[in-house]
């Protein structure tokens, strides 16, 4: 498998099309694995009145193909209130749908630590970057 995840946010009980590209999030392709590990981590900025809302995260499990529709290898749905409830903590999520493996899970984590972890990877790929454009000049005789 070549598994990658696709993350959705949006009104609780509304369907995948539903909440639709929009807060859509996609992690890379794990090559040739079936245990793969993204320590895939992302922001989203939900509506203003998000706290007033009962949103939920809806994410997919696919095996991608070069060739045809990539396959649905399972899903999950949670409440953000619920990420709430543990954040800073980890928690396993069973996948559910017809070709999740028994015993499947995402693991997830939310909260501050995740928002410290995403600045410290910018700011190492800021300074990789710098590192990468700085030519040193030096002056020579004429």
């Amino acid at each position: 498998s070549d598994p990658y995840c696709v993350v959705r946010f949006g009104p609780a009980g509304s369907s995948w099309e539903e909440k639709g590209a929009a807060l859509e999030q996609r992690s890379p392709v794990a090559p040739e694995t079936s245990d793969p590990l993204w320590q895939f981590a992302f922001s989203v900025e939900l509506p203003k009145k998000q706290e007033d809302l009962d949103w939920e995260l809806q994410l997919r499990v696919l095996d991608s193909d070069t060739f045809g529709k990539d396959d649905n290898l399972g899903e999950l749905v949670v409440r953000l209130a619920t990420l709430d409830g543990h954040e800073e903590g980890t928690r396993d999520y069973p996948l559910t749908g017809s070709k999740a493996r028994a015993g499947s899970a995402v693991e997830i984590m939310a909260g501050e630590r995740v928002q410290k972890a995403l600045l410290e990877e910018l700011k190492e790929a800021m300074e990789k970057e710098r590192e990468s454009m700085w030519f040193p000049l030096t002056r020579s005789a004429l």
